[in-house]
């Protein structure tokens, strides 16, 4: 039996990805759930993992491991498909390790399959999305996150395992759901699927819901979450947030390096592609 995993980067297209292979079924799934398969993670055992599991999902048991264990063994079919948005947050040496010692007592054969995006396209995303859960210290959202962007140090990290398929969301964003079916050879759905925007937030609707974030008790999240709903919904501006040229400078440069390895080692030559470019 072969299993094809799918390692959801935020915002490229995960959760239409989940939400098509959630209409298959268990044609392509024994373990079937509308939000991809966060159970996955229990099988990394790493402290970090459990414990973040534990407090999203409920306690990890032995009985709760065996079980899933079990579903997947149950599969009816020869091409099992998984998808999690959690494993590529996890993505380290001895998370993977241990994932793929008790995914190879199950299958025979194991792939993974990861999309990225130009970080400095996908940077403006990751703001947005920061300042609408909560964070309320530019400082630290600022950054740029080596955790998420380190893409061809995650490809090498799976590859010690298995193997990796590694795709470029800006050259297939209109179509993410063909693409992932014609490189994992599920069926392609005869209509393409529409893809949901992840719109950014103006510059100054950020900076207000930041002094929101930093005022609010937390015991008022959902009324923090329906105000950011709100100035989603508003245009202050023509202009949604963009970084600064002297940040994506930045970002260029200290992405230069690993991207071109990226580009050699898994995307077959070709470069990540910038909104800006032309296909």
């Amino acid at each position: 039996m072969k299993l094809t995993l799918h390692i959801g980067m935020p915002r490229t297209g995960t959760t239409a990805i989940q939400d098509y292979l959630y209409s298959l079924g268990q044609t392509v799934s024994p373990i079937v759930s509308q939000r991809g398969h966060p159970e996955l993670i229990m099988l990394g055992g790493t402290p970090r993992a459990l414990n973040e599991f534990s407090r999203r999902f409920g306690p990890v048991t032995p009985e709760r491991i065996l079980a899933l264990k079990e579903a997947l063994r149950s599969a009816e079919t020869d091409h099992v498909v998984l998808s999690s948005k959690m494993l590529y947050e996890f993505s380290d040496a001895e998370f993977i390790g241990n994932l793929c010692v008790e995914l190879d007592d199950i299958f025979d054969e194991i792939r993974v399959i990861v999309y990225f995006r130009h970080q400095i396209d996908h940077f403006p995303l990751l703001v947005t999305q920061r300042v609408k859960a909560g964070m309320k210290d530019w400082a630290q959202i600022i950054k740029v996150p080596d955790a998420i962007y380190r893409y061809d140090e995650i490809c090498a990290l799976w590859d010690q395992d298995v193997d990796v398929i590694a795709r470029d969301y800006g050259r297939c964003k209109d179509d993410v759901i063909g693409d992932f079916c014609a490189a994992v050879g599920l069926p392609v759905p005869e209509v393409t699927v529409a893809r949901r925007p992840h719109p950014t937030l103006d510059a100054r609707a950020l900076k207000l819901l930041l002094l929101i974030n930093s005022s609010s008790a937390p015991s008022k999240d959902s009324v923090r979450r329906r105000i950011a709903d709100e100035l989603e919904g508003l245009t202050l501006s023509k202009q949604t947030f963009k970084i600064g040229r002297d940040l994506a400078d930045e970002i260029a440069e200290r992405f230069e390096a690993g991207n071109q390895r990226l580009s050699e080692q898994y995307l077959g030559g070709l470069a990540l592609l910038r909104q800006t470019e032309k296909r």
